[in-house]
């Protein structure tokens, strides 16, 4: 069951660039990400996080936010348009906030935007 608030989603921007690496340190994410996916320190992961606004070919990343607050990152990449297939990946950063649904409405959000704008 989805926690009370209103999932959305939003274009990433340079402000949201301090509370990712955070993320990205927590073990039980990197366990669920598996391979490239590793501990980086908060300078590695903020230096390779600055080259995600300006990604090489056609590669889509958002913030997963609710109630406007930023919760969690979805990107989708390897864009076939031919075949109308990617790839997607997302997921929900804070902690206390997984397990309650809205990554499942999250991921629905994204795909709905793979097939609809993209």
């Amino acid at each position: 069951m989805a926690e009370a608030g209103v999932v959305g989603l939003r274009a990433l921007a340079r402000e949201d660039f301090p509370r990712l690496p955070a993320w990205y340190q927590a073990p039980e994410l990197i366990r669920h990400l598996g391979p490239p996916f590793r501990f980086r320190t908060f300078e590695e992961a903020s230096g390779h996080m600055a080259n995600w606004l300006h990604p090489a070919g056609e590669t889509f990343r958002m913030v997963v936010t609710l109630d406007g607050r930023p919760i969690g990152l979805g990107k989708i990449d390897q864009i076939d348009r031919d075949h109308r297939n990617g790839m997607f990946h997302m997921l929900i950063g804070e902690a206390t906030l997984r397990g309650k649904g809205i990554g499942t409405k999250a991921a629905g959000l994204i795909i709905d935007h793979g097939f609809r704008d993209l």
